[in-house]
Formats: structure tokens, sequence, C-alpha cells
């Protein structure tokens, strides 16, 4: 089902400037600083202004090791993300207002604070890390945003250097969310390095971009391999910039990182497809539907606790598709109206049989038939 995807350039810089710890400190619990942090409106709880709630973490430097569950349940005036190193020794506070942005720039109003541990005195120190985010597209329309750390990596024993990843969501005018990773590396002085060796030179920061469907890969460092994995994209025929299930792959070599090479995320057998269709879980299988060359549909599916690498149990080939509207059956290459789609795949006795849209109710089922008998249904959910 074709769809125009309006191509949208996103380019983001990440500034760290050095945010002093000057507030007096205080020695509050986890729960005095949390009961401290919100307000109660109409009955509600909601965080107070972000000032006065940065101010609060720096005059409580122990907050880095608080756990914060409680944000969760309080997303009323502004976003609020709390991110930290596995080891304990970074933190990164996410705050967007979306007050921000226009037509023509779409900037963030967002704010981010960091707080991180030094090696050396063991003091709680905080920075600022300030995001200068601009929309380069083709038509004036409004973007909606949100600019959030997603993972916090120290890449060394010594605590010499860390990764930090950043992600950003915004829907164009088709309502088709692009996606944008942003990978910074910064030395133990919290200063961007050029660690990332490609081909041709070395970098401090890697970025990609791309449509964000079904999302099933993202920027990943496998710290006992010490690699880093960065999404290959690529120009989808339809859908724009996509994820080819395939890496570029970055190796450690103890003081930057070293291109080395593409890695597949797929078996083998499953490797050649046009396009990537769906990809959900059951509560015993993981599946994934790909269309051809020659127009028809492939169904594979593992056991959950395998992965794609692995030879699926089990695969179907030509497969074949239906789609519905509000009125029934209707062609799946319609623009508009589509209000389902059904992949429908036999092998012997037995017919396989996905479904994913609006039957006066959302659906995502996946069902199986034995010589036109019903012998499995299951809710499904993306991969």
């Amino acid at each position: 089902m074709a769809r125009k995807i309006l191509k949208i350039t996103l380019l983001t810089l990440a500034v760290l400037t050095i945010f002093a710890c000057k507030q007096k400190t205080t020695h509050l619990t986890e729960d005095e600083l949390v009961k401290a942090i919100f307000k109660k409106n109409n009955g509600k709880l909601e965080l107070k202004p972000i000032e006065e709630v940065m101010k609060l973490i720096e005059s409580n430097p122990q907050s880095i090791d608080f756990d914060f569950e409680e944000w969760e349940i309080a997303p009323y005036d502004f976003l609020v993300s709390v991110c930290t190193s596995d080891d304990g020794k970074i933190r990164i506070y996410d705050f967007e207002t979306y007050q921000g942005g226009n037509s023509n720039y779409g900037f963030f109003n967002a704010r981010h604070l960091l707080q991180y541990r030094s090696d050396y005195s063991n003091e709680i120190y905080c920075r600022q890390i300030i995001p200068a985010s601009k929309f380069v597209y083709d038509l004036d329309e409004e973007i909606s945003d949100d600019l959030t750390t997603t993972a916090i990596y120290p890449v060394d024993d010594d605590g010499w250097f860390y990764l930090i990843i950043f992600s950003n969501t915004s829907i164009n005018s088709w309502n088709t969310e692009i996606l944008t990773e942003k990978i910074i590396a910064v030395d133990d002085a919290f200063e961007k390095n050029r660690i990332f060796k490609t081909k041709y030179a070395y970098i401090d920061e890697i970025s990609i971009e791309y449509v964000d469907y079904s999302t099933d890969e993202h920027i990943i460092y496998n710290s006992e391999e010490k690699k880093l994995y960065i999404p290959l994209i690529d120009e989808d025929k339809y859908f724009g910039q996509m994820q080819k299930d395939k890496n570029l792959v970055y190796q450690w070599k103890g003081d930057y990182f070293e291109y080395i090479g593409i890695e597949s995320n797929l078996h083998p057998s499953i490797e050649n497809f046009e396009s990537k269709e769906q990809i959900f879980e059951t509560s015993k299988f993981l599946i994934r539907i790909d269309e051809m060359e020659n127009g028809k549909y492939r169904y594979a599916s593992w056991s959950n606790d395998k992965t794609m690498k692995d030879k699926p149990d089990l695969i179907i080939e030509n497969g074949i598709i239906e789609c519905w509207n509000e009125i029934g059956e209707c062609d799946c290459d319609e623009e508009d109206g589509v209000s389902g789609i059904k992949y429908i795949f036999e092998n012997g006795e037995y017919k396989y049989i996905y479904e994913s849209g609006w039957k006066s109710g959302m659906i995502d089922e996946l069902y199986v038939l034995k010589n036109g008998k019903e012998i499995l249904r299951e809710k499904t959910q993306s991969y």
C-alpha cells in the first residue's frame, strides 16, 4: 500500500555546558524530595515549574541514587524522564514543555539536567545539556517533538568514556512518525570526543533517522562484545527511510571505536525480500511477514525465546492479502478508506491468518485453522 512520505531532515546539535551545583546542599530522603517536587492541583499531582525542580535536584546531590518511580504517574505539565548509566555514575533528567517550535523551524523548548559522580572526589556535580534542534522540510507544517535520553553506556572499566544516546520522534502531516537517534561520546570531563573512526575520518557523533513504523532495532552498545550497533537505513520504495535489518558495527579498540563492517539481524534463510511488512509477537511466538519480489508474502515464525538471527521454526511462502473498509472487502491499493488488512498463508491442511485493523474496535490477532476448524487464536503486539 503505497503512501507518500514527506522527507524530513533533522539536524540535532547536543552541546554540553557547565551548570555548577551551587545550590545550598540539603539532605532530603527520596520520599521527602518527591513530595517537595510535586504539587497538588485539583486533586492531581503535578510537577512544580522546571526551574524549581532543577534547583531541588541540584541541592540534593544524593538524588542521583534515587529511583523516582513516582515520576511516571504525573506527566501533566511536561514530559519528565530519567536515564541512569549502569554503573550509577551518570544520570540525565529530561524535561519537555511542548511549548517551543513554529511552522518553519520547530525549535525544542526542552531542558536537560545531567548529574555525575566524580571518580576522584566522589562528589556529585551537575551540568546542563542544551539541545539546539532545527527541522528542514518541504512544507510549512506543525511538528510535534519529544527529545529524550534513551541510554547511557560506560565504555571502558576506567570510566574514561561514556556513550549517550538521544532520540526524537516527529509527526509529519501524514501522521507518520520520523524517529531520529543520535549517539555522542563524552569523556570524564563531559566534553564531546572524536572516538568514532569511520572509513574516512574520526567523528564525535553519529545520527540516523527513519520512518518509525515497526521499529525493532535501535542504536545499541553491547558491553560484553564492546561493539556498537547502528541500524543501517535505506530508502524503501513505499515508506521512505526504513531500517534494512542490518547494522553498521563499530568495535571498541581501547581508545576509539573502529568501523568493522555490516552485520545482518536475520537468518540467511529469510534475508531476501522486497519489503518488511509486519513483525509481531504472541504469547508463544515471534512472527515476521515480508513482501516478496513476486508480490506474494512470506510468513516466518520462531518460539519467543529465539531471535530473527536464528533459523525460523516455520516458513510459509506465497501468502496473499485481503483488505476491508467500512463497507466490506476493498482494494488494498486504495489510498483512502482501508480499515484493515488480512494476511493469509496456507501450509497443507493448516491455514495461518493475521488480521490487523478496525472492525467495530481495533483488532490485532493471529489465528490458525486446521481443515477449516479454528485451533488457535491469539492477540498480538508489535515486536
